[in-house]
């Protein structure tokens, strides 16, 4: 079972320094080793002009999902380490109404991306997250890519 302190601290650093994330109303509601999930409203204000989830918002739940899920394979030690998405792609399935729920997952080995960063100082690494309606259809699929370092001395 994950450390229901680390959840804790790491949903309180997203809120904390993630401001568009609040802004949107996105909540974490799950973190593990290697998977998070957030949650995005059914608000008004993340809507588009169809009246659906604005593809913004949604890459923002997807891109947040994927940062918990990253620091979930790390812990509290995330908060000293550098974590940068080096890119990611959205593919947008069908209109995305109601409230969103972004599923992410660390693809590889957590262990094996925990030790690289120990022993090379980097690790480059794919996060898989699937963004789902209330009725369970998949409205959309993200990929991200993450490069976590050591952060340099001073």
């Amino acid at each position: 079972m994950f450390d229901k302190l680390v959840f804790q601290a790491i949903k309180t650093q997203m809120a904390s320094t993630v401001p568009f994330a609040k802004h949107l109303g996105l909540e974490l509601t799950d973190v593990g080793h290697g998977t998070a999930t957030a949650k995005l409203p059914d608000e008004k204000t993340n809507s588009n002009h169809l009246g659906a989830q604005h593809a913004g918002a949604l890459f923002t739940a997807g891109d947040t999902a994927s940062g918990a899920a990253v620091a979930g394979v790390f812990g509290q030690r995330i908060l000293s380490l550098r974590t940068v998405v080096k890119d990611a792609q959205i593919q947008y399935l069908k209109l995305a109404r109601g409230p969103i729920l972004a599923n992410a997952t660390v693809t590889g080995d957590a262990k094996a991306i925990a030790k690289g960063v120990d022993t090379e100082g980097k690790a480059i690494f794919e996060v898989a997250v699937s963004l789902v309606d209330e009725n369970g259809d998949v409205v959309a699929q993200m990929t991200v890519h993450w490069h976590v370092s050591q952060r340099e001395k001073k």
